[in-house]
């Protein structure tokens, strides 16, 4: 028996793994800054070229992905990551509930969700000829089902929780 509700510990989880991403985030960041005043220190001023911490992000694309340039990019790069956990998530509760069913069931619900999430893009993009919505309107709509498809996954796995999940 536990003392509180399981969808409490459901997103407990959630919450706990996407404050660490954040967290390993902000120490790359700051780690960075670490790391480029300590290659200043060490080299003379005549042989490097000062670069701001900026450029250094913007120019490598890793930084890209991880510290998007606008809000929109990082609502849309973290919200794919908390849809992908709560996906993850309902497909192992699936799983636990129905077995060998629950498998096929959880690879068929990840990847609905897949196709979900990229449908924009792709339809924008690679269908049309010459994209229908522009960026931004794509990524708004990407939001959109990303926080469409988040709530159930909550909402189904809060219902298999209750339901079929037996301790």
């Amino acid at each position: 028996m536990l003392p509180t509700e399981r969808l409490n510990i459901f997103l407990s989880k959630l919450v706990t793994i996407l404050l660490a991403t954040l967290a390993l985030v902000a120490f790359q960041y700051f780690a960075l800054l670490i790391e480029k005043s300590l290659f200043d220190l060490m080299l003379q001023e005549q042989f490097r070229s000062d670069v701001s911490l900026r450029m250094l992000i913007v120019s490598n694309p890793m930084f890209n992905l991880i510290l998007p340039k606008s809000i929109d990019g990082i609502v849309i790069m973290y919200g794919l990551g908390a849809v992908t956990v709560t996906t993850t998530f309902t497909g192992i509760i699936m799983e636990r509930s129905f077995r060998i069913k629950g498998i096929a069931l959880a690879v068929i619900y990840v990847i609905l969700n897949l196709a979900i999430v990229f449908a924009p893009g792709i339809l924008n993009y690679e269908l049309m000829d010459r994209g229908f919505l522009y960026e931004s309107e794509v990524l708004m709509v990407t939001g959109v089902l990303i926080l469409i498809l988040t709530s159930i996954s909550i909402l189904i796995s809060r219902k298999l929780l209750n339901d079929r999940i037996r301790v």
